[in-house]
């Protein structure tokens, strides 16, 4: 058995995805009314459980957003005490090499 393929020109594409659409919204049409045709009850429940998920959806997002502030800030806190610690180290170097210059003058006036 051969299989054969059929070539199709874009005018053809075109139309056969436009069907495949019709049919994906038809379907979804007919999903829509069997939710409508729902006991009551049941789709209070259906819409109820649905804000529940949409609810937790967004506390996770506003965990996650939070997150990601506070591991930025804990960076730039680092980034600033590490600078901190930088400009602290060349204070202390700067003044240890003055005191020792100041201990050379008073041994030459000395003297």
């Amino acid at each position: 058995m051969t299989t054969t393929t059929i070539k199709m020109n874009p005018v053809q594409k075109r139309k056969q995805k436009q069907k495949q659409k019709q049919k994906f919204y038809h379907q979804k049409k007919k999903q829509r009314k069997n939710k409508a045709e729902l006991d009551p009850v049941e789709y209070a429940q259906e819409l109820k459980r649905q804000a529940t998920k949409a609810r937790l959806e967004a506390d996770k997002m506003d965990a996650i957003l939070t997150l990601e502030k506070i591991s930025l800030l804990e960076s730039k806190l680092k980034k600033a005490m590490s600078i901190q610690e930088e400009s602290e180290i060349e204070n202390e170097s700067v003044s240890t090499s003055s005191e020792n210059n100041d201990g050379d003058d008073k041994k030459k006036t000395n003297n």
